[in-house]
């Protein structure tokens, strides 16, 4: 799968079970999913073949776990200036809010996935009331609805 989680890439052992393999993934991947046409498929298998960040099935997690990296530090960040957190805060916060929306997706991929397009974020609402639980005794009520309703107009954008 390249980075954005858009393509895979399926190399069958022989070309006499192409179609059957790319038909066994459409059915897996749900109504959503297609074949690329053959110039795009051939700019993708290039894009592979120059060492383009593609992950193997066994790194997806890898690639989730860089995805809550990032949205923990812009989220965090993004609503920590809204919120008025002091710097410290909004720093405990962010680290906070990467591993809880950490463990979610590792927990994600634990479970397997589903048809439903982005049905692991039902999740992240649970992952942003432990991220703000970490921080008990130095918000106030106030400021935790007000986080809360940042990270969860991020969410829903």
């Amino acid at each position: 799968m390249e980075a954005t989680g858009r393509h895979f890439l399926l190399m069958p052992i022989s070309d006499d079970v192409t179609e059957e393999v790319s038909e066994s993934a459409i059915e897996v991947l749900g109504e959503d999913a297609r074949r690329l046409e053959t110039d795009c498929e051939q700019e993708e298998l290039a894009d592979f073949n120059s060492g383009g960040l593609w992950f193997e099935a066994g790194g997806l997690t890898s690639l989730s776990l860089l995805e809550a990296r990032m949205l923990a530090a812009r989220w965090g960040a993004i609503a920590g200036d809204e919120v008025g957190l002091c710097p410290d805060i909004a720093a405990r916060f962010a680290i906070g809010l990467r591993s809880e929306l950490s463990d979610t997706l590792t927990q994600v991929h634990r479970q397997g996935g589903a048809r439903e397009r982005g049905w692991y974020l039902r999740e992240f609402p649970a992952a942003f009331e432990r991220a703000i639980g970490r921080l008990k005794g130095r918000l106030s009520r106030p400021e935790e609805n007000a986080l809360r309703a940042a990270l969860l107009r991020l969410l829903n954008k």
